[in-house]
């Protein structure tokens, strides 16, 4: 539906992808739960997926045994099997066209396409099924070779690490050209970004291969140090090294020892940073300087963003502590067993005492009372769905009034 609740389609999808003008649709077949289950148990129940550019232009329709996938440039896998050949994973255009059937056994491991390229590795085995090793090519979206590295990795961000078998490692964006020689000591990335280190000296690039600056690691590099890096901030790199422990570290030369690789968060709309150390977490400002230390038993969590300034858990209940880097000063919330991070808000208060609510962390405003909250979810229009155990599905804008609301299948 669209943002104020208008049905555009049929309720009979059981997921909507949409992503580079496609809609990626797939259909809810069997008619009952029974019928489902026996179709995942027995799992030779075909399943429709509808491919529909945004425009309408003209409706795909791809039978697969298992899902379907959207890999970039236009191009769609799906899972695809036949009784006369080994055929694991068929590749096609928007319209259903083949390009190229992929034998391997894993769908997980389907190709992503970025400016027209993708990396494929391949597992090699002995007769006797014995792994020998990996082999490499970049393909093109017609699915020719492009070329065939040593060893490669994609970053996922458009950019791709090439190795020279030997030790050293470069970044190329198409697989012919090299925006940085293999003449580094270790490349690092993700969607942020790439690290390229030589010796004690680290370089950073964004994913359009601008410079974020130059970073002295200290040691001997990556030889006997480095062993992971990944961008925080447009000035702050996280490095995660063998005998150092792990660090922040501004291209000003500022660091800051922490304990989590992973959890290290960056609020660009405030500035600061928030970080778990050996007990604990803490915020930091621009120039790393401590300006909250959690108390002891609450940490950073990892996996849920809730807000877009710090939040610090207890580990031992559900309690969380908001500080706010616009006047410093900290919130605590009693956070229901159902709390949901999804949408920028807390699930405070006690089911058991019909006192739940959502809740805006940053003012403590209860923004719309609900008996039981089931599932939250956002959307790409900004607004956001929930469910409560009463068997109504709400959609609320940013300032929680409800747009539309519907009753829901109470199975």
């Amino acid at each position: 539906c669209t943002a104020d609740g208008r049905i555009v389609t049929a309720p009979i999808y059981k997921s909507v992808e949409y992503r580079d003008g496609y809609y990626l649709l797939e259909r809810f077949e069997p008619a009952t739960v029974s019928d489902y289950m026996q179709s995942f148990l027995v799992g030779d129940t075909d399943v429709t997926y509808l491919i529909i550019p945004s425009d309408g232009s003209f409706v795909t329709e791809l039978k697969t045994c298992g899902t379907a996938k959207y890999c970039g440039d236009g191009i769609f896998a799906y899972y695809h099997s036949s009784s006369k050949n080994s055929v694991k994973t068929a590749y096609c255009t928007s319209r259903g066209e083949i390009l190229y059937f992929d034998k391997g056994e894993f769908f997980d491991l389907t190709l992503s396409f970025y400016n027209g390229v993708a990396l494929e590795e391949k597992l090699n085995t002995s007769s006797s099924g014995e792994a020998t090793g990996n082999t490499y090519r970049f393909a093109d979206t017609s699915f020719n070779t492009v070329s065939t590295p040593v060893e490669a990795k994609d970053f996922r961000c458009g950019l791709f690490c090439v190795g020279d078998g030997n030790g050293k490692y470069g970044v190329t964006a198409n697989g012919k050209d090299m925006l940085l020689p293999s003449e580094y000591d270790g490349v690092f990335g993700d969607e942020k970004g790439i690290v390229a280190v030589k010796g004690s000296t680290a370089y950073a690039f964004d994913p359009d291969m601008k410079s974020l600056g130059t970073f002295d690691i200290g040691g001997d590099g990556l030889k006997n140090n480095v062993e992971d890096a990944r961008i925080v901030s447009p000035v702050a790199v996280c490095f995660s090294t063998l005998y150092t422990g792990t660090f922040l570290l501004t291209n000003s030369g500022k660091r800051q020892n922490i304990s989590g690789f992973y959890d290290t968060v960056f609020y660009p709309d405030s500035g600061v940073y928030s970080v778990s150390l050996s007990v604990g977490g803490a915020v930091l400002d621009r120039d790393l300087n401590e300006l909250f230390k959690a108390p002891e038993g609450y940490s950073v969590n990892m996996w849920v963003l809730p807000c877009d300034i710090p939040v610090f858990y207890a580990m031992r209940s559900s309690e969380a502590i908001v500080y706010d880097p616009e006047n410093g000063k900290t919130r605590k919330y009693e956070l229901s067993a159902y709390f949901d991070g999804l949408g920028g808000f807390f699930l405070t208060g006690y089911p058991e005492k019909r006192t739940l609510a959502l809740t805006d962390p940053v003012t403590g405003e209860q923004k719309t009372k609900v008996d039981s909250l089931a599932r939250s979810l956002g959307t790409a229009l900004g607004t956001l769905v929930f469910y409560d155990r009463g068997g109504y599905a709400y959609t609320v804008d940013e300032n929680f009034n409800t747009v539309c609301c519907a009753p829901i299948n109470k199975d």
